[in-house]
């Protein structure tokens, strides 16, 4: 690869771990609303019922972003064949999983929810 594809590898991933962070940031927040439906916060359990509903839509969003991120660098990766680029490293490979784990984790925290709230 030459110098050029290697800025925009080093762009993509960049946009990939902001991204990344994003969505960490937007599922403490999903959490911390569901967590304060389960306190004494909210007087009328109808109030707690709107909050964790909104919760859980974000959370939605959050998945399907995610699932989204991870695919597009995953493609971008294999369409391209960084692997053999030196800005390449072998942890590239175990983050992509760790996040389709993660993703596998809000999905189980989603469907959860929506089974409680049922």
């Amino acid at each position: 690869m030459n110098k050029i594809e290697n800025n925009i590898l080093l762009s993509k991933t960049s946009i990939y771990e902001s991204v990344n962070r994003t969505i960490f940031t937007a599922v403490g927040v999903v959490l911390a609303l569901l967590a304060s439906t389960n306190t004494n916060l909210y007087t009328n359990e109808s109030y707690k019922q709107f909050i964790k509903m909104i919760a859980l839509a974000i959370l939605l969003l959050v998945i399907i972003y995610s699932v989204f991120n991870v695919t597009d660098y995953k493609n971008f990766i294999d369409r391209f064949n960084v692997s053999e680029s030196s800005v390449y490293n072998m942890y590239t490979e175990g983050n992509i999983i760790i996040q389709y784990i993660f993703v596998v984790l809000l999905a189980f925290i989603f469907i959860t929810n929506i089974m409680l709230m049922v």
